[in-house]
């Protein structure tokens, strides 16, 4: 399964092979305008990370061929280390301990309410710019357009010196 509602770049990615909770924040991230694409494995998500500039990985517990701390290690591996966070069923203060020790950037469980989703999105997206040099004004995030996207990505190539983004 491999779904996107966007032409190249892509703010964030689902990884799940459960609808439960993944469909719901799915849907409160449309509603968001977050530009998503979806994969159902551990070895989906690899293979995109390294071929498309992600900003933000949002992931099931558990999927068909590993875990959510699998997702954080191909994230890692990947050269824009985009931020990961956990999605759950339910809450498990074991689980979210985990999680954040291993390096998430957060943990989510339902009901994903629209303005703490859209801090939870701006907050991990600009994480993620700022650690590749770009700033951005706040509110930006959502509305980061492929320009911005295009921008890092040729920073983090070598292509284009961060000072030039913030301009």
């Amino acid at each position: 399964m491999v779904e996107t509602n966007m032409d190249d770049d892509i703010l964030t990615l689902l990884v799940y092979d459960r609808p439960d909770p993944m469909e719901s924040l799915k849907q409160t991230l449309k509603d968001l305008r977050v530009k998503t694409r979806c994969v159902r494995t551990c070895d989906e998500a690899g293979r995109l990370l390294s071929q498309i500039q992600t900003l933000i990985v949002f992931t099931d517990t558990l999927l068909p061929d590993g875990t959510w701390n699998d997702v954080i290690q191909l994230a890692e591996m990947s050269g824009a280390a985009p931020s990961v966070v956990v999605v759950s069923s339910d809450f498990d203060l074991d689980l979210y301990h985990s999680a954040l020790h291993s390096g998430a950037y957060d943990f989510l469980f339902p009901p994903f309410v629209r303005p703490a989703l859209e801090f939870v999105v701006q907050s991990a997206a600009r994480d993620v710019l700022c650690r590749q040099g770009i700033s951005l004004n706040p509110g930006e995030v959502l509305g980061i357009s492929r320009r911005a996207i295009r921008i890092t990505d040729e920073t983090r190539r070598g292509r284009l010196d961060p000072v030039w983004a913030k301009a």
